[in-house]
């Protein structure tokens, strides 16, 4: 399993996906707003959603989980 982490403080504005969801590699996951910018979250490897830690409007650190992708080859 890959861990997906937040790489900056923000605020989660979307969440594209569910658990059970089969995502391919640098598929979006998730966008997190910061009054700088907005970062989108892309899927680091093909696999599929095995957990999801945040829900549209949490407030998220920098590392903190937000996704575990299980890799399928």
């Amino acid at each position: 399993m890959i861990e997906v982490a937040a790489p900056r403080n923000g605020k989660i504005r979307e969440v594209m996906v569910g658990v059970g969801d089969r995502v391919r590699h640098n598929q979006e996951l998730l966008i997190i707003e910061s009054p700088e910018l907005s970062t989108l979250i892309l899927a680091p490897e093909t696999g599929v959603v095995e957990r999801l830690y945040v829900a549209e409007g949490e407030q998220v650190k920098t590392g903190q989980l937000l996704a575990w992708i299980g890799i399928s080859r």
